[in-house]
């Protein structure tokens, strides 16, 4: 953890990665107690980290601008957040929707563009972090009620989506 801290230039991005660290060692003990001092936070590089040890569950962080949110659960999980900020969307939204989610997005109305690119983003970086995926795997979404995951991979029999807001100007996904 320190070595990566010193590599993080940026005041922010340093408080950030520390209020990420905080925020998980404060759930993982008010949810397993004692034992949660047993687990050890191990990096792996440019990956995620994992927690090792016995019964250690698996977690996710994510951080945009000034909210930082952490997922803990017994399976694989993703979790992300974003800012809603400046951006060209129609350009991103292109770059990393399917042939299908772009048709979709171009029908929708012009005011639910930005949603619809935040909800695609979240969704998709969550997903990426819960199967432990390069963001080049591509993932497709349906918006019938809840976002349902169309792009299956072998190794998936059931993955549950959450899209969630916490605060006004955030977009976030649980995977």
């Amino acid at each position: 953890g320190q070595a990566r801290l010193r590599k993080i230039s940026k005041a922010q991005r340093r408080l950030q990665f520390l209020v990420g660290r905080y925020l998980l060692q404060e759930a993982l003990h008010r949810l397993f107690g004692e034992i949660a001092k047993t687990w050890k936070l191990v990096e792996h590089g440019t990956n995620k980290p994992s927690l090792v040890g016995a019964g250690a569950p698996e977690f996710s962080l994510s951080h945009s601008h000034e909210q930082v949110v952490c997922a803990i659960a017994h399976t694989q999980v993703g979790i992300d957040i974003e800012h809603q900020c400046e951006r060209d969307i129609h350009a991103l939204a292109r770059y990393i929707c399917t042939e299908d989610e772009w048709r979709d997005f171009q029908m929708l109305d012009i005011d639910h563009h930005m949603e619809r690119f935040y909800q695609l983003w979240v969704l998709k970086e969550a997903t990426f972090k819960a199967l432990g995926q390069e963001l080049a795997t591509p993932l497709g979404f349906a918006f019938e009620g809840s976002p349902k995951l169309m792009t299956h991979f072998e190794e998936i029999e059931h993955i549950d989506l959450r899209l969630f807001t916490n605060v006004s100007g955030y977009f976030g996904a649980l995977s």
